[in-house]
C-alpha cells in the first residue's frame, strides 16, 4: 500500500496501529531524529519512556492534522517498517451487520388454521417489534466544504461549529442563515469545544487561547487562560450555571458563584481530557484519551475511573481501549463510548453491568471511533475514521448503502443533531461539513 504525501486526506490512518508501529519498530534514538525531523522538540513531548512518547507524537500530529507527514518521514527514517499496517480497510467497503452476541428473531408466522385471531394479532406485533431493522437513507440537504477540520458542533436552538482554520461559525435555524464570527480578533484561533449556557452565552475551549465565554450577540465576555499552555479541550455546562472545563489533564470547576477551583484525576497514566458530558444526577462524565473514563460526584468528591487497568480482570468483556475520544449519556443511562479500537456500549443495571462491543470486524467503517450522538427517534449515529454507521436501537446496525461519494469513508471529527428539522450535521476532518436530514 502506498503512502500518501503530506497532504493526502487522514482518513485511513489509524492512530492506534501508527502509534504500535512506532513504539514497537522505533528505538528512544529514532524516535528522537523522527521528532527532529517533524520540527518538534522530543523533549517537550509530555511524558517518559519510547511507548509514551510514541503516544504523545501521535496524538500531536493528529491534533495538528499532520499525520500523513509524520508517515511519509518515518518511512524515509524507517523503509523496513509496514507502514500499510497504520491504514484501515480501503474505502467503499460494505457495512456489515453488528451483532453484540445477542440474536434478533426472524419474523414470527402465523401457524394456519391452529390459532385464533388473538394469536395473530400477537404474532403480528411481535414480528414488528423484534423484525431486524431494515436499512435507512439519509437525504441530503446541504454542505460547507469551506468548513474543514472541524472539531465541535454544537446544536443548541442554532447551530455552532468549531473548526481550527475558520474559527466560529452559526448558523440561524429559523432564518437559514450564517454568520462568520472567524477567530474573534485572534482570541479564537483553534476552538476545540463548544457550549451553551441557560443565558445565552457560548462558552469556547481553544487549543492556543484557554477559555472565551461569547455574548449573544458574538461578542467577547472575558477570558480564562487555564493552563500553560492555555489549551481547553472539553467544556460542559450545568442548568444551574456552574461549569466544568478540560484542559489536556485537568479539571477546571466555576461553582455557581463563580469562584473557579482545579481538580486533578486520581490517575497515574498519562491522558487527555478529550470530552466530558453530565448524567441525570450531575455527575460529571470524562473520556480520557490514554486512561478510559471517569466519573466524579460533586457532592461527594468521588472518583470512579473505569478502564482497562481497573475493569478488565478476569472479565470476558470490557472497555475496548483505554484511548476513549468520545463520550454519549443515552436517555436510559447507558454510556456510549467512542475508542481508538472500537465502540463500547457500558450498561449498569443494579450492580450488574454489561458490556456491547463492536470494531471494524464487526462491520464498522473503522475501529477509530470519533463522535457518537443520537436523534430524537431512538437511533444513534457513530462517526468514524473511514464514515459513518447508524444504530437503530441495540445491539442492531444499519448499513447506509446508497450514501454519497462527498461523505462515504471520510474522517469524521464531530456530530450533532439538531430536532427543530430533524437534522443532522456531520462534521469531517478535510471534507467540510455536511447536513442531513433523518426522516425516514
Amino acid at each position: 500500500m502506498d503512502v500518501p504525501d503530506a497532504d493526502a486526506p487522514l482518513r485511513h490512518i489509524n492512530r492506534a496501529r501508527l502509534r504500535r508501529l512506532l513504539a514497537d519498530r522505533f528505538d528512544a534514538g529514532e524516535l528522537r531524529t523522527l521528532c527532529f525531523d517533524l520540527q518538534i522538540d522530543y523533549d517537550d513531548l509530555p511524558d517518559a519512556g519510547k511507548a509514551n512518547k510514541a503516544r504523545d507524537l501521535v496524538a500531536y500530529m493528529e491534533r495538528h492534522a499532520r499525520l500523513p507527514q509524520l508517515i511519509v518521514l518515518g518511512r524515509k527514517l524507517r523503509p523496513d517498517v509496514p507502514w500499510d499496517q497504520a491504514f484501515d480497510r480501503a474505502p467503499g467497503t460494505p457495512l456489515g451487520r453488528l451483532r453484540a452476541g445477542v440474536g434478533v428473531p426472524r419474523r414470527w408466522w402465523m401457524y394456519a388454521g391452529m390459532a385464533g385471531l388473538a394469536l395473530v394479532i400477537l404474532s403480528f406485533l411481535a414480528w414488528r417489534i423484534l423484525r431486524p431493522p431494515e436499512a435507512m437513507a439519509l437525504s441530503f440537504v446541504s454542505k460547507r466544504p469551506d468548513l474543514i477540520n472541524v472539531r465541535d458542533i454544537l446544536a443548541d436552538g442554532d447551530v455552532w461549529i468549531a473548526t481550527t482554520q475558520g474559527g466560529i461559525s452559526r448558523y440561524y435555524v429559523e432564518s437559514e442563515a450564517w454568520q462568520e464570527y472567524g477567530t474573534l480578533e485572534g482570541r479564537v484561533t483553534e476552538p476545540l469545544a463548544l457550549a451553551r449556557d441557560p443565558t445565552g452565552r457560548l462558552w469556547v475551549g481553544d487549543r492556543a487561547h484557554g477559555l472565551s465565554v461569547l455574548s449573544p450577540d458574538g461578542e467577547v465576555e472575558w477570558t480564562y487562560p487555564v493552563n500553560a499552555d492555555s489549551e481547553v479541550s472539553a467544556v460542559a455546562l450545568t442548568v444551574d450555571g456552574a461549569a466544568w472545563v478540560g484542559a489536556w489533564d485537568t479539571v477546571h470547576h466555576r461553582d455557581v458563584q463563580g469562584t473557579w477551583s482545579v481538580i486533578t484525576p486520581p490517575l497515574t497514566s498519562a491522558y487527555a481530557i478529550e470530552q466530558i458530558t453530565l448524567d441525570v444526577q450531575g455527575h460529571a462524565w470524562f473520556a480520557l484519551y490514554g486512561a478510559g473514563i471517569a466519573r466524579l460526584e460533586p457532592e461527594t468528591s468521588r472518583w470512579t475511573v473505569i478502564n482497562q487497568d481497573s475493569s478488565c480482570a478476569g472479565a470476558t468483556q470490557c472497555l475496548l481501549s483505554n484511548f476513549v475520544n468520545a463520550l454519549y449519556i443515552d436517555a436510559q443511562g447507558r454510556k456510549w463510548i467512542g475508542t481508538e479500537e472500537g465502540l463500547s456500549i457500558m450498561v449498569d443495571k443494579g450492580t450488574a453491568r454489561r458490556w456491547h462491543n463492536f470494531t471494524a470486524a464487526d462491520g464498522l467503517p473503522a475501529s477509530d471511533v470519533h463522535a457518537i450522538v443520537a436523534d430524537d427517534a431512538g437511533r444513534f449515529y457513530v462517526g468514524t475514521a473511514a464514515g459513518l454507521a447508524v444504530m437503530d436501537g441495540m445491539p442492531q446496525m444499519l448499513a447506509l448503502p446508497d450514501f454519497p461519494a462527498p461523505l462515504r469513508d471520510t474522517y469524521i471529527c464531530a456530530l450533532a443533531f439538531q430536532p427543530i428539522n430533524r437534522t443532522l450535521w456531520v462534521g469531517t476532518l478535510e471534507q467540510g461539513l455536511s447536513v442531513w436530514s433523518t426522516a425516514r
